[in-house]
C-alpha cells in the first residue's frame, strides 16, 4: 500500500512538472524578426540623420545558428564641399545623398550582394561568416562615419541655393550600438564569442575609426574582437603645427614631394574641418586621460598613427588587419586629386602620380603594422597588386577573384587569395605574424595590367620555369 502511495505521489509530481514545462515558452532568437533575412531598424535617435536630414536606418540579418556577430560598414566615397555633396558632375561624391529607402536590402538589391561578407549564399566565396548575425550600417552622411557637424555649403558660383548637410556619421554608429546594448534585442548581444568589424572603402575607414567606440560600448560582451579595414586607409601622416595654412607654399615652384609634407595632410585637414571630426577624436582622448601609457603614445597631429597604435595596444588580444590594392585608383583619387591640381593632370600622367603618392604612404602603413606586430603580435595585412575591374579598389567586394597573391614581397610563391586570408584571420589559432602578405608583381604586371586569367597563366608558367631552373 505504501509503495502504491509513493508511486501515485511521484506520478502527480511528474505531471505537475511536465505541465509547468509545457507552459513555459521556448526561447526564440530574435523573436519577431525574420531569421536569415534583412530586417529594417529605425533607431530611436533624433540626431542620427542622413546627410539630407532624413532618418538614418540600418539592417540586421539575424541568425539562430551562431552567436558570432559581424558589423559591416557600407562604402561609397565622401564629400566635404558644395561640389562633392551636391553631386556635381565630374566630382567624386558620396553614396545615398537622398537617404536610405526601406527596401534598401530587399530583392537582391546591390548593397545586399556587394560582398561575400553580407551575401550568405555567395556562389563563389564562403568567408565562414554565413551562420553569423549580420548588421549592415548604410552610408549616407559622406563623412566616413566620423562626422559630428551640420554645415551649410554655399554654391561657389552663387546661383544655386545653399546646401545644408548633416555630417553626423558618428552619431549613426552610436545609434546602432545603443540599439544593440539597450534596445529590444539587447539580450541577443550579451555574449558575442567573435565580433568582426569590417567594411570596404569609406566603410573600411569607418570600421577603423569607430572600432574603439564599438569595443568600448560592447565591452566584455565580446570575447574575440577582429577588425578588417578593406581599402579605407587612414595613413600615418603627421600634420606639423609649423606647416602654413596654405601647404602649397612648402612645395615652392616645383612638384609636391613627401619630404615637403605627407601627401594625405591636405585632405585630412579639409575633412576634419568640414566634418567636425576633431570633436569625435577628442572623445577618445578624454576617454584615455587616466591611462598614461596610452596617452603618451598618442599624437594628436597624426590621427592615423595614433589610432592604429591605440587599438593595437589597448586591445592586445584582438586581431587587427588591413587590406588594399597597391594600384588602387579610386580611394587614391579622393585623397590626392583635388588637393594637388598642379601636379595631377588626369589627361596626362595623373594616375602615375596618384599611384606614386599612394604607394609611398602604403609602405608607411605597412611599416607601422610590422612595428605593432613585433610589439603586440596582433596586426596583419593583405596587399595584392591590382585586379582589372573596379579600378583595383576594394579587396572584399564582389568576390575574391583577382586577389591572388602568387608571389610575396621576397618573390616566393605562396598562392594566397582574399578568401584564404580572411578565413585565416577568423581563426584565432593562426598567429597574426603569419598573416602579412604583399604581392611582388611580375614585370608584365608592373608594365601594364593584364586580364586576370592571362596573368594567372603567365604566373604559373613563370613559376614552372623557375622550378625547372632550380
Amino acid at each position: 500500500m505504501e509503495r502504491n502511495k509513493t508511486l501515485v505521489l511521484l506520478a502527480l509530481l511528474m505531471s505537475l512538472f511536465l505541465s509547468s514545462a509545457c507552459d513555459q515558452k521556448e526561447e526564440v532568437s530574435f523573436e519577431g524578426m525574420e531569421l536569415f533575412k534583412w530586417n529594417l531598424v529605425v533607431p530611436d535617435n533624433e540626431l542620427a540623420l542622413c546627410g539630407n536630414g532624413s532618418p538614418f536606418k540600418f539592417f540586421i540579418n539575424p541568425s539562430n545558428k551562431s552567436k558570432n556577430v559581424m558589423i559591416y560598414f557600407q562604402g561609397g566615397g565622401a564629400c566635404w564641399d558644395y561640389e562633392s555633396c551636391s553631386g556635381k558632375a565630374g566630382i567624386r561624391g558620396a553614396a545615398n545623398p537622398e537617404g536610405i529607402p526601406d527596401d534598401f536590402m530587399e530583392n537582391g538589391a546591390t548593397p545586399s550582394v556587394m560582398s561575400p561578407f553580407i551575401w550568405r549564399e555567395h556562389p563563389m566565396d564562403d568567408y565562414k561568416t554565413r551562420d553569423w548575425t549580420l548588421i549592415f550600417i548604410p552610408y549616407c552622411t559622406g563623412d566616413i562615419f566620423t562626422g559630428n557637424k551640420v554645415i551649410t555649403y554655399k554654391d561657389p558660383n552663387g546661383t544655386a541655393p545653399d546646401l545644408v548637410w548633416n555630417h553626423t556619421g558618428h552619431e549613426t554608429v552610436m545609434a546602432v550600438l545603443d540599439w544593440m546594448t539597450t534596445g529590444q534585442y539587447n539580450k541577443e548581444f550579451e555574449e558575442i564569442p567573435t565580433l568582426l568589424v569590417t567594411g570596404s572603402s569609406a566603410g573600411g575607414a569607418g570600421a577603423f575609426l569607430n572600432y574603439y567606440f564599438i569595443r568600448e560600448e560592447l565591452g566584455n560582451r565580446v570575447n574575440q574582437g577582429i577588425l578588417l579595414n578593406d581599402s579605407g586607409p587612414i595613413y600615418p601622416a603627421e600634420d606639423s603645427p609649423e606647416y602654413p595654412e596654405d601647404l602649397s607654399q612648402l612645395d615652392g615652384d616645383g612638384p609636391h614631394t613627401y619630404e615637403a609634407y605627407p601627401h594625405s595632410v591636405p585632405c585630412q585637414r579639409k575633412v576634419m574641418s568640414s566634418w567636425g571630426a576633431d570633436s569625435v577624436i577628442d572623445l577618445i582622448l578624454k576617454d584615455i586621460e587616466g591611462d598614461a601609457a596610452l596617452l603618451a603614445m598618442y599624437n594628436e597631429n597624426n590621427i592615423g598613427l595614433s589610432l592604429t597604435r591605440l587599438i593595437s595596444y589597448k586591445y592586445k588580444n584582438d586581431r587587427i588587419a588591413h587590406t588594399q590594392f597597391s594600384m588602387d585608383e579610386i580611394y587614391s583619387s579622393y585623397l590626392y586629386e583635388r588637393f594637388f591640381p598642379n601636379d595631377i593632370d588626369m589627361e596626362k600622367d595623373g594616375m602615375e602620380v596618384l599611384w606614386n603618392y599612394w604607394q609611398q604612404e602604403q609602405q608607411l602603413l605597412i611599416d607601422l603594422y610590422d612595428e605593432l606586430n613585433d610589439a603586440n603580435g596582433n596586426t596583419g595585412y593583405f596587399i595584392p597588386y591590382y585586379r582589372p575591374f573596379i579600378e583595383s579598389h576594394t579587396v572584399c567586394t564582389i568576390a575574391s577573384i583577382g586577389t591572388l597573391i602568387d608571389r610575396d614581397i621576397n618573390g616566393e610563391y605562396i598562392n594566397v587569395d582574399a578568401k584564404d586570408f580572411i578565413v585565416d584571420l577568423l581563426n584565432p589559432e593562426i598567429p597574426m605574424g603569419q598573416l602579412r602578405y604583399i604581392e611582388n608583381p611580375s614585370p608584365l604586371e608592373r608594365d601594364g595590367p593584364l586580364p586576370t586569367a592571362l596573368r594567372d597563366v603567365v604566373d604559373k608558367l613563370m613559376e614552372f620555369m623557375d622550378r625547372i631552373g632550380k
